[in-house]
């Protein structure tokens, strides 16, 4: 253990004590997305001056962006110094920013505005302060033709950090492409690993940047950069003799698997109770449905009830209506027959009343039998006009009387029959029983005639 300590110190010295001389890093960077650019570049400072090259650049597309982008060569990986208005060319699609130029930098800007590091860029800056930072964002174009990207994704910022005083530099990197739901900066081996270095001092930078990435994790699946440096470490130990820096592999290897299965079960007991809250709900919500569905049939049976009682309610009541009219109908004709019987009676009545009279008024005090025949002719003829012309006008009013009971009457009732007109004993054109028809004085003439004894004269 101690050894490996000693083999990072010393491997942490040399990078800060190399004076006035460019050193080569490598760093990879990741898009949201899950894009992937490994950018070789040389830092140096020296007399003020400090100059970034960039020599290598290699890109992984994810896979969404692999199918839309099938050709890798015409995706270019591009850095800006200013925005808007560039030279000969036109970029599109998402914001771009250039990178920011702090106050103890001083940079002339390029005559075209961005850079595109397959063409192999140096930048210079003057440092006028003993220490200086730069970020540099990073963005994926894709070439449409007729000098016009497309800007698609950003992958991630990279960090340069300069430090001059005693001439040494350094250089730091973030692998990281800005997160919707974190700032962190995820900072990888890469930078620190130089070619021809040792397994055993590149296993255990890569150990010790394991275990800071795992402290940082809290969900699987891991990160793309957790996984590598795990990857890596599992290659090492295959080429590792030392059985110290070996076992300190298997360390770290087990605590990466420890919190993968530690990290795997709170996921699937999160899903787990996600899945049971899930049906839980999906449990209420029917019975909900249930519930809903029971009240809407009973509402529905206790609605046909209703409408039944109602309806024999008003079968009910139009019955007792077509029975109470019917009897008023007969009752109504009932007296209206009752009436006219009464009429006709006193009808009768008076017209025999009225004969009786007429033939009183028109039989004289006759001397003999001859005058005794000419009154009783005159006095049935008498008779039998007043008789006629009050046939004619009692017909006449039972006839109005007949036409108002009929107007006022149902439209679907039948009109009752005109009465038939009394019948009375003397008709004009007929001779009148003597027996029923001739007033006591007649038959008191009649019977003096056959005993020949004659009335007496009128006196004068």
């Amino acid at each position: 253990m101690k050894k490996a300590e000693a083999t990072i110190l010393f491997f942490l010295c040399l990078l800060c004590g190399i004076s006035g001389n460019a050193k080569e890093k490598k760093d990879t960077l990741f898009s949201a997305e899950g894009d992937r650019v490994i950018v070789s570049y040389s830092l140096a400072v020296n007399g003020g001056q400090m100059t970034v090259g960039f020599t290598n650049v290699q890109k992984k597309l994810s896979e969404g962006h692999l199918k839309k982008f099938k050709k890798l060569d015409e995706v270019a990986v591009v850095i800006f110094d200013r925005t808007g208005n560039y030279r000969n060319i036109k970029f599109e699609g998402i914001t771009t920013s250039p990178f920011m130029v702090p106050a103890e930098f001083t940079y002339s800007p390029s005559p075209d505005g961005y850079f595109l590091l397959q063409d192999n860029p140096t930048l210079q800056f003057t440092v006028s302060s003993d220490e200086a930072k730069l970020s540099v964002p990073l963005y994926l174009a894709h070439y449409e033709g007729k000098r016009h990207y497309k800007v698609f994704a950003q992958c991630g910022t990279l960090q340069l950090k300069a430090k001059s005083g005693k001439g040494g530099t350094s250089a730091s990197s973030s692998g990281a492409a800005p997160d919707q739901s974190s700032s962190e900066v995820v900072v990888t081996s890469e930078e620190l690993i130089d070619e021809g270095m040792s397994p055993a001092d590149e296993a255990a930078i890569r150990i010790n940047s394991l275990k800071q990435m795992l402290e940082r994790a809290t969900k699987v699946p891991f990160s793309e950069e957790l996984t590598h440096e795990a990857s890596m470490l599992r290659e090492l130990r295959f080429k590792i003799t030392d059985d110290a820096v070996s076992k300190q592999i298997g360390e770290a290897l087990a605590a990466y698997d420890d919190k993968k299965q530690q990290l795997e079960q709170v996921a699937d007991a999160s899903q787990k109770e996600a899945n049971e809250k899930a049906a839980a709900d999906a449990q209420n919500a029917q019975a909900r449905q249930d519930s809903i569905a029971a009240a809407q049939a009973q509402q529905a049976s206790d609605d046909k009830k209703n409408m039944m009682w109602l309806i024999g309610g008003l079968g009910g009541l139009f019955l007792l209506f077509t029975m109470g009219k019917q009897v008023f109908q007969a009752i109504k004709s009932n007296q209206m027959q009752k009436k006219q019987q009464q009429m006709q009676q006193k009808m009768q009545q008076d017209m025999m009343k009225k004969m009786q009279e007429l033939t009183e008024k028109a039989t004289p005090k006759m001397a003999g039998p001859e005058g005794a025949e000419e009154a009783v002719q005159q006095a049935k003829q008498q008779a039998g006009r007043a008789v006629s012309k009050e046939t004619d006008a009692a017909k006449q009013r039972l006839r109005e009387i007949l036409a108002g009971k009929k107007g006022q009457a149902a439209g679907t009732e039948a009109a009752p029959s005109e009465p038939a007109a009394p019948k009375i004993s003397i008709t004009p054109g007929r001779k009148p029983s003597m027996n029923d028809q001739i007033p006591s004085t007649y038959k008191r003439l009649q019977k003096s005639k056959k005993s020949g004894d004659g009335p007496s004269s009128p006196k004068n």
